[in-house]
């Protein structure tokens, strides 16, 4: 199956157009390619940009504490073992600091 490619500079174009659309029918911009109408945005992206908790569950899964974020093991069996020897299936712990977030944000 072939993908067709947008010409270059197409997906501006198209987003200068889509952004006005979207505001006359009532959808806010967000995030950069997110819109939804006023209380209706995701929880889950704004709760990951103001840096609130959330919860990560399942392979793969990332979740935050408010400081922390830990990504738990991609591959099924690494992540069941650790369960299943009474383990945290955590791969990976950030600390996130004040210079990590400015980074991470640019």
């Amino acid at each position: 199956m072939r993908t067709a490619l947008i010409p270059a500079g197409a997906g501006e174009e198209m987003m200068d157009e889509a952004v006005p659309l979207l505001e006359r029918h009532g959808l806010k911009r967000y995030e950069i390619s997110n819109f939804a109408r006023p209380g209706k945005e995701c929880r889950h992206n704004l709760a990951y940009w103001n840096y609130l908790p959330y919860l990560g569950l399942g392979p793969s899964a990332v979740g935050f504490d408010g400081t922390k974020r830990f990504t738990n093991f991609r591959d099924l069996k690494s992540y069941k073992e650790k369960i299943e020897t009474g383990n945290k299936p955590v791969h990976k712990i950030e600390i996130l600091t004040e210079k990590s977030e400015k980074t991470n944000s640019s």
